[in-house]
């Protein structure tokens, strides 16, 4: 049986990456890790699919605002 990947299935993962990480861990590490795997998830998302699925990185649980506070330092945890 051939399963195909789909946008969800990224959306998905993000979301138990960040939901995990969010219940283990603090601080900036935990963000960037979060913000990381956006970015994985985006990437390969876009080369399996062949399309980008921008919420992976503005839209769903990772925010741009969660970037712009790992950049200043202010993080959660800090």
């Amino acid at each position: 049986v051939e399963a195909s990947l789909t946008a969800a299935h990224f959306r998905r993962w993000l979301q138990l990456w960040v939901t995990t990480t969010d219940d283990l861990f603090a601080g900036p590490r935990a963000e960037t890790a979060k913000i990381q795997a956006g970015r994985i998830a985006w990437a390969i998302s876009r080369r399996l699919l062949g399309a980008t699925d921008d919420a992976l990185l503005a839209d769903g649980p990772i925010h741009r605002r969660r970037v712009a506070d790992v950049q200043s330092g202010g993080a959660r945890g800090d």
